[in-house]
């Protein structure tokens, strides 16, 4: 006889495009050796879907502050993303030159590919191209999808820079032989620069009166 057995197979979300084959195995209870298989072909539908975010902030010299920021493919198919600085320009009148590398040399845009479920990495760079550069800064990342127009994520963040305000109660100074105040002379040398300043208004006197003299007597 003939029996007709119904399925439903429903994906997740997680479930590759790629994946699209399902192998079905039927098996004799009577009689093990008799298989019978057969193969079914389902149709996923791509799902597009990135987002980001900072992963780490790299040590800076002082002259070129780095920041990595993690790509993430959370659709269903590989997709590559053209990934630039929206305000570039905005922050280059703030005082920042900005730019973007994944592999190579900084650039104004990348491109990289990230396989379905995966992750990638790209490198945020600022340098400042004046003495004196605003430290409120806004960082307006796009990360536009190859495969949809309509798929992109816009990555906002406030890039950590170093904190140079000077604290309500002032500077402070701390190591060895360091001191709050001026030092204090020993009494010996105090004497004694004051019988040096005595001795240098008499002779300052003496040769006034010789002057005097001198002219008298002429």
């Amino acid at each position: 006889g003939v029996a007709t057995i119904h399925m439903t197979i429903t994906p997740s979300t997680t479930t590759k495009v790629t994946a699209n084959s399902i192998t079905f195995t039927a098996t004799s209870r009577n009689d093990a050796s008799v298989v019978v298989s057969t193969t079914a072909y389902a149709t996923i539908v791509p799902r597009l879907a990135v987002n980001a975010t900072q992963y780490q902030v790299y040590a800076n010299d002082g002259t070129n502050y780095r920041y990595q920021v993690k790509v993430n493919n959370n659709g269903n198919i590989d997709d590559t993303y053209s990934i630039s600085v929206a305000n570039k320009d905005q922050l280059a009148a703030q005082g920042w030159n900005v730019s973007l590398k994944s592999t190579g040399s900084y650039v104004d845009q990348v491109n990289i590919t990230v396989i379905a479920q995966s992750y990638k990495y790209f490198e945020f760079s600022m340098v400042p191209n004046r003495l004196n550069p605003d430290m409120n800064l806004i960082a307006n990342v796009m990360i536009q999808s190859a495969g949809n127009v309509t798929t992109s994520f816009n990555y906002t963040f406030a890039p950590e820079l170093p904190n140079v305000s000077i604290p309500t109660g002032g500077l402070t100074v701390t190591g060895d032989k360091t001191a709050t105040s001026l030092m204090s002379l020993p009494l010996e040398t105090t004497f004694l620069l004051a019988m040096v300043m005595v001795l240098f208004v008499l002779l300052i006197y003496l040769s006034i009166k010789k002057g005097v003299f001198t002219r008298r007597k002429r």
